[in-house]
This record gives C-alpha cells, sequence and structure tokens, in this order.
C-alpha cells in the first residue's frame, strides 16, 4: 500500500506561459502524407515522431485537432485548443502510434476536450481540460493510459468505453456535475491515484466520484474521494478489488455496490484496506442507514482474506461486526478499530492519512497546542509550529499574548505580533501602543520611537510636524519627500504642491526648481499662459516661463513656436516672410499666419484685408464683395431718381400737381 502522500501524488502540469505559441486554424489530417505536408517535423517512425506542437487554435468547427486513419507515430503536445465540438480528436489510428501529452483544451463549446476512438494503446497524459461537456474520452481504445491529467468543472471528466485493460491513474477530476471516472465495458482496466473532489452532491444515485458499469477485473486502488455524491459505485460488476481508497465526506454512500440483472449481477467483489470518514451524513436511500456503504451485490468479501483486515469506518463503534446496508446481511467483520494512541483528540486513521500528523505525539509540531485543538478549535496547521509565520509559536499566541495564531499582524499596524514582542516592546494587541494617534509600524518603518509620544514634533525641520507627516504620507525625517527642492512643510503650506510628486503639474520642470529658479507657480503647467509648458520654456526653448513674450517683440513666445520664429530674437518681428504686407507682430494682432499670404485662403492677401478693412480671417469678408455692395447701392439710387423724375413730369402733364406761383 502507498504512503499517505503518494496516495495523492498528482503531477498534473499547469498551463507553460513560457510557450511561445503559434495562431493556427484547424488540423485535420487523413493520412500520413498530411503531416509532412502540414510542415511538422519527424518522420513518422517510434523514434522520430511528428510533432505537432505549440499551436493556439480558436476555431467555430468541429474540431481544433483531428488525426484519422493513420499508422505514423505522432505526439500533439503544448497546444491550446478551443473548438465547437472536440478540441483534439483522434479516430482509427494505428496500436501505439499516439501521444496526447501537455495540451489545455477549455471551454469547447459542443462536447470533449480529448476524444480518442478505434486507437489502442493511446498515451493521454498531463493535459488540461476544463469547462467542457466531457474532459477526456477514451472509446474502443484497449490498453489506453490516462494519467497526470486535470479535468475540472466538466460534466465528465474521464470517460473509459469498451477500452479493455486500460490504465487510469493520478488524475485530478474535480468541481464536475456528474461523474468523476466513469468505466463502462472496459474489463481489467486499473484505476489508481486519482484525486477526485466535488463531483455533484446531494444526490444518491449520481453523481459519483467513480463510476464502474458492465465489466470485470476492475482494480480500485489508492483514490482519494471527498465531498461527492456517491463515492464508489458497481453496477453490474464482477471480480473487482477495490483497496487502500480514501473517501470522505460523500453526502451519499462511500461505497455502492449494485446490479442490472440475474444474468448480469455485481459478483465477487472484495473491499478491503479503505478508509471511510464521514459519508452518508446527509441522506441515504435507505430509511435507516447504518453504514458508509450499501452492498446490493452476490458474494461480495469486505475484507482481505490473505490477512483478515477489512475497512476503516469513522462511525464504527469499536466492537463487532459492521453492518453494511442493503439487505443482504453484508458486514465488515475486521473493521479497524478507533484508536487515539496519543489521546490528542484525533484517530491514528485521521492523523496518518487526512491531517499526516504523528499519531503517537499529541502536539506535533510541539507548539504547546494539541493536534485536535489546532485543527478544530484554532484553524492552526498541526504540522507547522508557527502558523502564520509571526515569530510567535501558535501556543504562544493562544495561552500567553492572546494574539491571533493565523494572524501575522493581529492590531494591524504593519508590525508582525512577534517583532513587537521581541524587537520592539510594543504591544501586539494595540495598534498605537504609546496612545500619539500614529500606528506603531509606521512610527517604526520612518524612524520613530513608538513607545514615546512624538506627534507634535518635527525632527527633519520642514515646517510638518509628524502627525502631519503621518496624513501626508511624507518621511517624518526627510524634510524633502520627493526630492524635488522644495521641503515638504513648503509644499504642503505655501506652494499647495506635492510633497510626493516632484512635478506636481507634470510640466517638465521639478517644484523646486519652478519655485525657486524661476518663480514660477508648481501646480500651474503653463505660468505665463503662452502656450508653451514651463519645463519646455525652461529646458527647450531657453525663454522666460514667467514672460509670455521672452524678446519683447509683442508676439507670445508659444506663438513664435507654433509658426518657426525665434522667441528670444525681436528683430524677427519685423519681417514678412508671407509676404502679404503685414510684419510679423502685426500677423500676431491679427491672428492671421505668418507664413502664409493668405490665411483664410478668399484669395486676397492678409495685408490688403486689412488695408481695405475686411477680416483676414473670414472668407466670406473680402475687398471685392465690399466694392460689389458699394456699387450695387449707387445704382439703386440712380434708377430710383429716374423714376422719381419721370413720374413727376407725367403728373404735371396731366395737370394732377399743380404749381403755386
Amino acid at each position: 500500500m502507498l504512503s499517505p502522500i503518494e496516495a495523492q501524488t498528482n503531477s498534473v502540469k499547469v498551463e507553460d506561459l513560457s510557450i511561445n505559441y503559434v495562431v493556427s486554424p484547424a488540423i485535420a489530417i487523413y493520412q500520413n502524407s498530411h503531416f509532412a505536408l502540414n510542415g511538422f517535423a519527424g518522420n513518422g517512425t517510434e523514434s522520430n515522431p511528428y510533432i505537432i506542437e505549440n499551436l493556439k487554435i480558436n476555431t467555430d468547427t468541429n474540431y481544433g485537432i483531428y488525426v484519422e486513419g493513420t499508422n505514423s507515430h505522432f505526439i500533439i503536445r503544448n497546444c491550446l485548443v478551443d473548438a465547437y465540438m472536440i478540441g483534439i480528436n483522434i479516430y482509427d489510428c494505428a496500436p501505439g502510434t499516439a501521444t496526447i501529452y501537455n495540451n489545455t483544451c477549455k471551454s469547447i463549446k459542443g462536447g470533449t476536450g480529448i476524444q480518442t476512438l478505434y486507437s489502442p494503446n493511446i498515451t493521454v497524459s498531463d493535459n488540461i481540460c476544463e469547462n467542457n461537456y466531457g474532459g477526456i474520452i477514451v472509446d474502443l481504445c484497449e490498453n489506453a493510459t490516462i494519467s497526470n491529467n486535470h479535468c475540472g468543472f466538466n460534466d465528465m471528466p474521464i470517460g473509459v468505453f469498451y477500452s479493455k485493460n486500460s490504465y487510469v491513474f493520478n488524475n485530478t477530476c474535480d468541481y464536475s456535475s456528474n461523474v468523476g471516472v466513469y468505466v463502462v465495458g472496459s474489463n481489467g482496466t486499473t484505476i489508481a491515484n486519482n484525486t477526485i473532489d466535488d463531483i455533484g452532491g446531494s444526490n444518491w444515485g449520481g453523481n459519483r466520484a467513480i463510476d464502474l458499469s458492465y465489466s470485470s477485473n476492475i482494480t480500485i486502488k489508492h483514490n482519494l474521494i471527498s465531498d461527492c455524491g456517491v463515492g464508489i459505485e458497481l453496477f453490474a460488476i464482477q471480480e473487482s478489488e477495490s483497496f487502500g481508497n480514501i473517501i470522505m465526506r460523500c453526502d451519499s454512500y462511500g461505497f455502492y455496490v449494485d446490479w442490472y440483472s440475474t444474468d448480469w449481477p455485481s459478483a465477487n467483489n472484495t473491499f478491503h484496506h479503505n478508509f471511510l470518514v464521514g459519508n452518508a451524513w446527509s441522506y441515504s436511500y435507505w430509511s435507516n442507514p447504518t453504514s458508509q456503504a450499501l452492498d446490493r451485490g452476490q458474494n461480495s468479501v469486505w475484507y482481505d482474506v490473505n490477512t483478515n483486515v477489512g475497512n476503516y469506518w469513522s462511525n464504527y463503534t469499536g466492537s463487532g461486526v459492521y453492518d453494511i446496508d442493503g439487505g443482504k446481511f453484508y458486514y465488515d467483520p475486521y473493521p479497524f478499530a478507533i484508536i487515539d494512541t496519543d489521546s490528542d483528540g484525533l484517530d491514528d486513521m485521521q492523523e496518518n492519512f487526512i491531517y499526516f500528523t504523528n499519531p503517537y505525539l499529541n502536539d506535533t509540531d510541539s507548539d504547546l497546542l494539541l493536534d485536535s485543538e489546532e485543527i478544530f478549535v484554532y484553524g492552526t496547521d498541526p504540522n507547522r509550529i508557527d502558523t502564520d509565520y509571526d515569530g510567535l509559536l501558535d501556543g504562544e499566541e493562544v495561552f500567553i499574548y492572546d494574539t491571533g495564531p493565523t494572524t501575522q499582524d493581529t492590531d494591524t499596524d504593519e508590525l508582525k505580533d512577534g517583532e513587537e514582542i521581541f524587537v520592539f516592546g510594543t504591544n501586539p494587541k494595540r495598534r498605537d501602543t504609546d496612545g500619539d494617534t500614529m500606528p506603531d509600524g509606521w512610527e517604526v518603518i520612518n524612524g520613530l520611537d513608538p513607545l514615546v509620544e512624538n506627534a507634535d514634533e518635527d525632527p527633519d525641520l520642514d515646517g510638518l510636524i509628524n502627525l502631519e507627516e503621518l496624513s501626508e504620507d511624507t518621511e517624518p525625517l526627510n524634510n524633502d519627500t520627493d526630492e524635488d527642492f522644495l521641503i515638504d512643510g513648503e509644499e504642503v503650506h505655501t506652494f499647495f504642491s506635492s510633497p510626493l510628486n516632484n512635478d506636481t503639474d507634470a510640466d517638465g520642470a521639478l517644484d523646486g526648481v519652478e519655485v525657486h529658479d524661476y518663480g514660477c507657480n508648481p501646480t500651474i503647467k503653463d505660468t505665463d499662459g503662452d502656450n508653451l509648458s514651463d519645463g519646455k520654456e525652461i529646458y527647450q526653448y531657453f525663454t522666460s516661463p514667467t514672460d509670455k513674450d521672452s524678446d519683447g517683440d509683442g508676439c507670445d513666445d508659444g506663438w513664435e513656436v507654433k509658426y518657426k520664429l525665434d522667441p528670444l530674437d525681436a528683430s524677427d518681428a519685423d519681417l514678412d516672410p508671407d509676404d502679404d504686407g503685414l510684419i510679423n507682430s502685426d500677423e500676431f494682432v491679427y491672428g492671421t499666419h505668418p507664413n502664409y499670404w493668405d490665411t483664410d485662403e478668399d484669395d486676397f492677401s492678409d495685408g490688403l484685408e486689412v488695408r481695405k478693412g475686411t477680416n483676414p480671417l473670414l472668407i466670406t469678408d473680402h475687398p471685392m464683395a465690399r466694392e460689389d455692395v458699394i456699387n450695387m447701392g449707387v445704382g439703386i439710387s440712380i434708377a430710383s431718381a429716374a423714376v422719381i423724375g419721370l413720374t413727376f413730369y407725367i403728373l404735371i402733364k396731366k395737370r394732377i400737381i399743380r404749381f403755386k406761383k
């Protein structure tokens, strides 16, 4: 029998983040030559197999990787696959030619992570299959090896169908809704060293950790099963042997033996050296359950006939046989007795196989707490002398200092409990030992004395007392926390800049440089409002960050930089580089472009528009438009006068109007 540690060993690999995956479409191979046509390395021999590796496949097609009808040796490894129905599908390949290794098949929308059919002697190992209907399904593949895989959050993590003499070992199956390992019609199969937990629950007829049907000569050994509906179910199973399994906290029975018919009953099965703890605690098919197992098979044997050793039952009373539910008068004649050798509150089975403590020492880790106290009362680790790594024994925390043995820093002052007691002399249950409103840890980290009231002191003479330094998160022994050449007190009380950010306004100049060297405001990015940040004026253009017109030529520095003039040369104000009749200083005044003669693109130069009184920035306002309006007005006036004169003449002729003398 394996040791308790070996019984739980599982070497499932996690996704290798160092792999440089290549994004690929779905792969389909129907004959040997397709391996080479797809560019896969190898030649298909056993010593040099084709290698399909490092692919990242996300497809809406039925299969991510599909191989059918080949007799070449090949390996599929280190691939990430998400497909519609099946991530990796192997169909009708020659015996012993296929190895599926270290792949990840997640969230397959319609089916299974890895499925193999008609491919004997196949190896499926070290894969991760999660969030699918099926994790790994092997069908009609005798002598299959399924090992070291992690199948979580599937309806059926591992299924072995009509695949005789297969070997299912060292897999982890968890958080699934129906069956952990499902074996049907697979004579001679071995199921060993698997860890299976959280498979459904609260259903005596479903949610089985291991479900075996219509098979014979099955070996079930050294599996660790916990928190499932049923532990191990045998339905129409014959000549099987179950030993060394640990089955804990199943809602229904740890073992459930049923039969199909008189022609194919569950018969001649043997159970010994199994450990059943706390099963059938919430519900049982039988109205008055007394057992953690139910047996309705034929000729079952509940002990090792060679050694007369039965099974461990956590609810065994310690005398007589252990009765098995089922109505056939089955019982374990040699159950393990409940023994607590060291009188620590844990029986020897619990110590050996569940908690891995020493059954001969009541305080395995010598921390002054009994093993059972650590587990059931204080929640500490009975194998670790200092569960929270705070420098105090668990027992010292409980009995002497009244601190939390599972919390490093009981008073949350940023000092471990052991440091407070043995190094700084502070109270591990009081966040502020000296009562000066500053936490002990902050004082220690910042070089102050946590045992002396010093909140009103200013040891770095920066204008902030220690309590203010705590509030501002500055350093009480460093007068310039952010190293910007402004002391912390000046930043907080005078300039209102950040003592934790050496460039408060993010203008490219240190706060202290702005204040002391240039007289800038460290909280305003452009002190003089010339559209150049203070940092650019200081370090790039060498202009004054407090005078918007550094060369006094009537043009703002930012405007000159924008139009590629020199903000330090006043003579360029009198130039007219675009020959539009306006010198640069006039262009600044009128807001026109100094390097383009017609800013509003109305075909009249900026200078002409200024002289004619039109707007050089408005395309609809130009000299021609003004002349047309004037000419139209004059024409209208002359025409109006002619009409009036003619009317007047007609009226006189008709003597309608008479002039008086």
